[in-house]
């Protein structure tokens, strides 16, 4: 009895190892290959450099190229842009095989992201992963943390998304406004993308604002550990400077006495937008012309409406005096009243006074 079961023992350990050496051999093999692989790889692109920021003064060359910490002055219609170039051979492989996918077997439950190739993309259990078939990601971060909900810093830019290679713009927050471009992982190395980012040319009369820009890589995005790569050490900060200006228009009124009798109006007109409140105070002044008095000739007018605290902001508000010229029918020298907008402020800031 003792020696069958020896016997069947020892035909079962002999069968156990030999399998134990299979599994090695096999995991060797395929350790070998995965190496191999590897090497054939590093042909293929898995990284992008990014070129400096550009200034293209008017939106034509030729760019001034920005540095890293730089203080630039720019100004609207402006034209930001910089490239970047896919790179043959990189620091990182991530397991792309040559047809631009990833190693990613059936059965491999690791917990980890990977990125897929198109036709993979279109399997129902890939649909779920953001980042199929996403090579790199390029951001542009324009910031600019004093922006509020009335001025925020997107309102200055526009991503082009048409003309460049930016796939979208997210606005983050008045703060943040981000241009964003997913790279394939098909683009091989020597391709090259350009992206743009217009200064918003307005009529808007508004103070210079200060910004920050900065560029981000990231390469394998679906990757565990995957991280946003600035390109400067030091964000640069370029200031829109303001050009706009704001006209507040105002009509005279002049002629005799019987040919202006009656109602006339002088308005005053802002021509232009400004992005602070611009208040003030309208007034009729006597000057050699006297509204009341004790004699006719003194009694040369009178104001039906429009004085008092007033206000302007869009382009084309506007105020009105209304005003009752008379006739007295004496003979006497020539005589003038102002309509004065004075006390001016804008955004609190005292201006001057405006006259008719």
């Amino acid at each position: 009895m003792f020696e069958f079961f020896h016997k069947n023992f020892s035909k079962l350990s002999r069968k156990t190892a030999s399998s134990s050496v299979e599994n090695k051999s096999r995991r060797r093999s395929l350790f070998l290959e995965s190496l191999e692989d590897r090497r054939l790889l590093a042909t293929y692109a898995d990284d992008i450099t990014l070129s400096d920021l550009e200034v293209l003064p008017g939106g034509v060359g030729p760019g001034i190229s920005i540095s890293s910490g730089e203080l630039v002055d720019i100004a609207e219609g402006d034209i930001l842009r910089f490239t970047g170039t896919t790179v043959a051979e990189g620091k990182h492989n991530h397991g792309h095989n040559p047809d631009g996918s990833h190693e990613h077997p059936e059965d491999e439950d690791d917990g980890h992201s990977h990125a897929h190739s198109g036709d993979d993309c279109e399997e129902d259990h890939h649909a779920d992963d953001p980042w199929c078939g996403i090579g790199f990601v390029v951001d542009l971060q324009l910031s600019r943390p004093s922006a509020t909900s009335t001025n925020q810093v997107h309102s200055d830019f526009s991503v082009d998304v048409t003309g460049s290679d930016f796939d979208s713009e997210i606005i983050v927050s008045d703060q943040l406004y981000v241009g964003r471009s997913l790279i394939s992982i098909d683009d091989k190395g020597g391709s090259v993308f350009t992206y743009d980012v217009i200064v918003t040319d307005d009529l808007l009369v508004e103070l210079d604002e200060g910004f920050t820009v900065q560029l981000f890589k990231t390469v394998d995005p679906g990757a565990d550990g995957a991280t946003a790569e600035a390109h400067y050490a030091t964000a640069p900060t370029l200031t829109v400077v303001n050009t706009d200006t704001a006209t507040i228009v105002v009509n005279d009124i002049t002629g005799s006495e019987t040919g202006i009798a009656g109602a006339q109006t002088v308005t005053y007109t802002l021509d232009n937008p400004i992005d602070v409140e611009l208040a003030g105070l309208l007034a009729v002044n006597d000057g050699t012309a006297t509204e009341t008095g004790p004699n006719l000739s003194d009694d040369d007018y009178d104001v039906t409406s429009g004085t008092g605290a007033v206000t302007f902001q869009s382009a084309g508000d506007s105020e009105d005096v209304v005003l009752n010229l008379k006739n007295d029918g004496v003979v006497e020298r020539n005589e003038t009243f102002t309509v004065d907008l004075s006390s001016l402020t804008a955004g609190g800031t005292a201006l001057a006074t405006l006259r008719s």
